[in-house]
């Protein structure tokens, strides 16, 4: 039962924190932008800010980021 308990945490956890490359990021980030002015777009911001956090602190990443929704955005306006 011990067993069971500790795979399903193990799973449960590996399962549910994705990682994002930045190209992903500001991809999912730039379809995001354009939501915008429908409702859809106030769950789909909020979750690319709870998806941002986890990479705050890491500049490099955050760098490549703006550099890539940058490139994404400016291509689809």
């Amino acid at each position: 039962m011990r067993l069971f308990a500790v795979v399903f945490i193990f799973c449960f956890f590996s399962c549910t924190t994705k990682q994002y490359t930045p190209q992903e990021m500001a991809h999912e980030a730039c379809e995001c932008l354009k939501l915008s002015n429908t409702p859809e777009f106030l769950d789909c911001d909020l979750e690319i800010k709870e998806n941002l956090q986890a990479y705050e602190s890491n500049s490099k990443w955050m760098g490549e980021f703006r550099d890539e929704l940058l490139r994404y955005c400016t291509s689809y306006w």
